[in-house]
């Protein structure tokens, strides 16, 4: 299993469980790549739509849809200027999006802006610690490859108090933070690889020194 799907899959756990039953909620995914947590919540019974800057994530995004019978609506926008009415979303969704964006704080704003009173804005990203600099850059990009070189720019990465202090500037209440690891760290790693097993193993946990996820209210 891949290691992008293996954390989308504890991604969407975490995020549906926020939700608790998302039928009928009117989603937006952010940055919706192409479209595995979109096509989860749209399996759910949500009402999705998604947006992302790349044209060719979009067709993706509606090929896999298309391909489980879903429906999904998706098209090409910037997250820093959303093509939607203010408060009109019951949840927006921003998992791996907000540490590739040159303005976090305005896609946060209009996240705010096209959420309902009431809504709840979910987000996942990576924090700036030098933990972060050697795991999700070096190791992974240049060491193991599991994902491209240069898919990050770790100036660019998020602390939580960072991100706390933007959601409550655009009228937003955050309500929880929680950590996405390797299952028992490092030595939880290593452990693994000595062993044989397969070392990508990941759990969601209490440390956030690498990536972390959480949501947040917009006041009724």
């Amino acid at each position: 299993m891949g290691l992008l799907l293996r954390m989308n899959r504890l991604r969407n756990q975490y995020f549906q469980s926020v939700l608790k039953d998302p039928e009928g909620a009117k989603l937006l995914d952010v940055g919706c790549g192409g479209g595995f947590l979109a096509n989860a919540f749209a399996a759910a019974g949500a009402e999705v739509y998604g947006v992302d800057l790349s044209a060719n994530a979009v067709r993706t995004a509606r090929d896999h849809a298309d391909g489980k019978g879903l429906c999904l609506r998706v098209m090409t926008g910037r997250a820093e200027a959303l093509p939607f009415a203010s408060s009109v979303f019951d949840a927006v969704l921003l998992a791996d999006v907000l540490e590739h964006l040159d303005d976090f704080r305005q896609a946060l704003a209009e996240s705010s802006r096209v959420l309902k009173p009431g809504g709840v804005l979910l987000y996942e990203t990576v924090n700036r610690t030098l933990l972060s600099r050697v795991g999700a850059v070096w190791v992974l990009e240049y060491v193991f490859r599991k994902i491209p070189p240069n898919s990050h720019d770790w100036r660019m990465f998020i602390r939580p108090p960072e991100l706390e202090e933007a959601l409550r500037a655009c009228g937003l209440t955050n309500r929880e933070v929680r950590g996405l690891a390797l299952k028992n760290g490092i030595p939880g790693f290593l452990s693994r690889v000595m062993r044989g097993k397969d070392p990508w193993v990941f759990e969601l946990c209490s440390d956030t020194r690498v990536s972390y996820l959480g949501y947040a209210f917009k006041p009724a």
